[in-house]
């Protein structure tokens, strides 16, 4: 339908948008063919939603062999502005050749004096005025009445004037002006309105600048000498401007401070009010980039300095790096504070002197999860303490005195009648006690010896 459509039209340039997200079937080959055939190109505007840019490939492949665009935009919200800007840039073409007569869209009454009729044109570049009437006034525009297509302009340009002529004085579009009688008159009043005239006064300006602030000094050279109100308004870089008020600091002399900005050009107009007369004064600062940047070519004078200097020597672009290198590094010594370190030491070695002093290591365990020494079996080890006991203790037995041994007395005839007797308590708890047999252990002999002793004590 598109294709249809527009083919069927006179426009000097046709265009199609499609704002899609690409999941329909693409158009083929051969459809895209008759669209280059027919001159009409496609803008392709994707908004994937879920697909997570999927379908980029189709939709940058029909812009492309059409000569349109392709957007992929991450927010719907702009797609108005995708819309409007593809309308505005593909409205009309550039270069408009037609004929017209350029229509009188203000006339201040010097430019356009003596002037009653204008001939005709046969073409323009289409370009658009500046929103502000202020610093842009239209004399003369095109034909289009939906939209003032500017075919003469006159706007200010700092403290001066400018003119745009959209059109040409050549045979091509402009051979009926060639034969006009006010043509040269127009051209001269133009050129005249742009200019600047010399204006006598008695107010001189001069500026000047330091690293973060400009100055401005007005001096009055009037006849009569009076006070004046001066106030300053100074116009920099990036359409910034800012007002002065300039206090008197001598007779006649006024001064004021603003701060800068950037580098570029300050144009500066001070106007001045006194009791009998008003007058304005225009002057200008520059501040131009570093001077570096106005050198194309390397200063030897420095270069040859450094190198005279630091001892090197100067290379050519086909040095290799042997030649850049092949001075020797010198080993240079230099000293820092050693306590930091030390107290690393210090606190590294503390762990150490703990466990030295704390940590008992058993070699012959070492030994034997190395491999090196068979372990011994639990009795051996037990049957070896207990040997050892023993020894201990027969040392400790010979180095006591020896006691003599008890012997019964032979029984007689009278002992006989006693020992008939019934014996009592205390002859009988002491029968009971065993006495130490010399065949013994030494440990049964030990605790012989200390039941004994206790009876003894009773």
């Amino acid at each position: 339908m598109a294709l249809a459509g527009l083919s069927s039209s006179d426009a000097a340039q046709k265009h199609v948008i499609i704002i899609s997200d690409g999941d329909p079937q693409p158009p083929s080959s051969t459809l895209l063919n008759k669209f280059r055939s027919a001159k009409i190109s496609i803008t392709t505007v994707l908004v994937d939603g879920f697909h997570q840019g999927q379908f980029i490939t189709p939709m940058k492949l029909i812009a492309n062999s059409t000569g349109g665009r392709f957007y992929h935009p991450k927010n719907p919200n702009l797609l108005p502005s995708i819309f409007i800007k593809e309308a505005q840039t593909l409205k009309k073409s550039l270069i408009q050749e037609k004929k017209f007569i350029p229509t009188v869209e203000f006339n201040d009454g010097s430019l356009l004096k003596g002037i009653d009729a204008i001939p005709n044109l046969y073409g323009y570049v289409l370009c658009s005025a500046k929103p502000d009437p202020r610093r842009c006034r239209v004399i003369l525009r095109g034909p289009d009445k939906e939209q003032i297509d500017p075919v003469l302009a006159i706007g200010n340009y700092g403290v001066g004037k400018s003119a745009a002529f959209t059109s040409d004085l050549s045979p091509r579009w402009g051979r009926d002006w060639l034969n006009w009688d006010k043509a040269v008159p127009f051209i001269k009043q133009t050129i005249v309105s742009i200019s600047r005239v010399a204006q006598e006064g008695s107010l001189r300006i001069s500026t000047d600048h330091s690293s973060s602030e400009g100055t401005v000094i007005v001096e009055d050279f009037h006849p009569q000498e009076e006070f004046l109100e001066i106030n300053a308004r100074v116009a920099g870089p990036n359409g910034r401007i800012y007002d002065v008020e300039l206090k008197q600091v001598a007779p006649r002399r006024y001064q004021g401070k603003f701060p800068i900005w950037g580098k570029g050009t300050y144009q500066i107009i001070a106007a001045a009010k006194g009791s009998s007369r008003s007058e304005k004064v225009v002057g200008g600062l520059v501040l131009p980039y570093s001077t570096e940047y106005l050198k194309f070519s390397s200063n030897m004078k420095d270069l040859q300095k450094i190198v005279d200097k630091t001892g090197g020597k100067f290379l050519k672009g086909n040095s290799k790096g042997e030649e850049i290198f092949i001075k020797p590094t010198e080993i240079r010594l230099s000293s820092q504070p050693f306590f930091d370190t030390l107290l690393l030491i210090l606190a590294c070695l503390i762990p150490l002197d703990v466990a030295i002093r704390r940590v008992q290591i058993d070699w012959t365990m070492i030994k034997e999860m190395l491999g090196r020494e068979k372990a011994q079996t639990s009795t051996q080890t037990m049957g070896a303490l207990l040997d050892r006991k023993k020894s201990i203790r027969t040392a400790e037995e010979d180095k006591k005195p020896v006691k003599p041994v008890y012997t019964p007395p032979v029984a007689t005839s009278k002992t006989k009648a006693k020992t008939d007797k019934a014996p009592d308590a205390k002859s009988e708890k002491k029968a009971d006690s065993p006495m130490p047999e010399e065949g013994g252990s030494t440990t049964s002999r030990l605790l012989a010896m200390k039941k004994k002793r206790d009876q003894n004590k009773k």
